[in-house]
């Protein structure tokens, strides 16, 4: 399986037909062989790093046919020859070792059919012989028995009462008789059927079951959250500009909001006991709900009056503009490609302020083909360290992990990652082998979100509904 991995990423970077797509399918074949524990590849990736940061800075100051950037370029193009030389040489060490396994197998097949013919034959001889005189035993106990019992005298025997047949059985008792077994059928199905489902299961419904396969701390949950709610009376001047499941504007006590404010609370406590001003929040795979959860614990932490800042660090699929109704332009990837300066004032014209106290955000921005290599540029550690040194708190929404690496580049940078799951849905399993491949990703996880659970709410509302007057 890995040889044919890495033969397809070395097919995609052989028939890249830029120079541009050619260095990002490169890259990919290098994480890869780093997560593999390829020697070579930590050489590779600080050598990548450097050659993409210079020729960052040369576009800015030259034209592509420059001789400069002509010879970073040569430059990337011996560095992706390392990297395919590398891989044909991990592939074929990788076909060394199934040459030796199969010698191997070969070996013990020999040495199988060179066992002696005449041993098993006597073997089996043997346990015959051994079957045949426990049956011999056996007939000749109960012929003895059979010839005893006969000699016996036995006594008068008279009959004391005539023996009575039982009375048939009626319609009613057979067809009571079905229904129970029916019943014993239906319930023996329905358990069997809910084993295989429960085993075969792959997901998590609460707390406790992610808890359980996850093994990391799960700080909360959050309900399912409908958008079919009114707006309440003090937020009708911002009604239609804004997400409708955005539902912690207000201070109404609902359930949903008070799972919100939980896991802000338990995130600020965190804060207490680690130097904990900056985080990303991700998931396996889109639509998991990941965008509105940052979304809505961003409010409740600017409720707080710390000074917050959303950074949409999906530069693929970033959406935070929308859910709070502001312009995706200027946006984050548009300062990483561009030539300004990283300083407040550069940064002051990047932040947009939000309808929310305390809440500022920074947006994707424009479509860009390289975001991996951006968001693991020295410019934007450069532009993280200064915006931290301005907010209290800094929270980015990364890509999902099982549709890039991103997150994996941007928890370098943070203090701590936050992992949204949906109930039901995700696979817990392939969520925790996604994370076992980027261990720098798995040591900055803090804990994780179960999103989108099923809860009766009349179980629940009346821990909420006596602050209501």
């Amino acid at each position: 399986t890995k040889i044919d991995e890495i033969k397809k990423m070395l097919s995609k970077v052989n028939s890249s037909r830029g120079f541009d797509e050619q260095i990002v399918a490169a890259r990919e074949l290098l994480t890869y062989l780093e997560n593999e524990g390829y020697p070579l590849a930590p050489a590779f990736e600080s050598e990548y790093m450097e050659l993409m940061d210079k020729r960052n800075t040369l576009l800015g100051e030259y034209a592509r046919s420059h001789t400069f950037v002509i010879e970073n370029q040569n430059a990337l193009r011996g560095l992706v020859q390392k990297i395919k030389n590398a891989a044909n040489e991990y592939v074929q060490k990788l076909s060394s070792q199934i040459n030796q396994i199969e010698s191997g197998i070969n070996l013990e097949k020999y040495k199988l059919r060179k066992l002696p013919q005449k041993s098993l034959i006597l073997a089996e001889l043997v346990r015959d012989q051994d079957l045949k005189n426990s049956l011999y035993s056996s007939i000749l106990s109960r012929y003895n028995q059979a010839k005893i019992e006969r000699e016996v005298e036995v006594s008068d025997i008279f009959i004391v009462d005539r023996g009575t047949p039982p009375p048939p059985e009626t319609v009613w008792t057979e067809l009571i008789k079905k229904a129970i077994m029916g019943l014993f059928l239906a319930l023996g199905l329905g358990v069997g059927v809910a084993v295989i489902i429960e085993f075969f299961n792959k997901t998590a419904e609460s707390v406790e079951d992610l808890q359980e396969k996850l093994k990391i701390p799960v700080l909360g949950n959050i309900p399912i959250i409908k958008d079919d709610k009114e707006v309440p009376e003090d937020l009708e001047e911002i009604k239609g500009k804004h997400d409708p499941k955005l539902i912690t504007l207000d201070y109404s006590p609902t359930l949903e909001s008070e799972s919100y404010r939980d896991l802000r609370t338990k995130v600020l406590f965190m804060n207490q006991n680690t130097d904990l001003s900056s985080l990303i929040v991700t998931s396996l795979r889109p639509g998991e709900g990941k965008s509105l959860t940052i979304s809505n614990l961003a409010v409740t932490i600017a409720q707080q009056k710390i000074p917050t800042l959303l950074i949409d660090a999906d530069l693929r699929r970033g959406v935070l503009h929308n859910i709070f109704a502001n312009e995706k332009k200027p946006g984050l990837s548009d300062f990483l490609i561009s030539n300004a300066t990283v300083d407040l004032d550069n940064i002051n014209k990047l932040v947009q302020n939000t309808f929310v106290p305390n809440l500022f955000l920074i947006t994707s921005g424009s479509p860009i083909p390289n975001p991996s290599e951006m968001l693991g540029s020295a410019r934007m550690v450069q532009l993280l360290e200064l915006i931290k040194s301005r907010f209290g708190m800094v929270i980015l929404d990364a890509p999902p992990i099982d549709a890039s690496s991103d997150s994996a580049v941007l928890a370098r940078y943070v203090d701590g990652v936050l992992l949204v799951v949906k109930a039901g849905d995700t696979n817990v399993e392939h969520l925790i082998h996604r994370i076992s491949q980027y261990p720098k990703l798995g040591d900055k996880i803090l804990g994780a979100i179960l999103n989108m659970v099923k809860l009766d709410v009349r179980k629940h509302s009346y821990k909420y509904s006596y602050y209501n007057y």
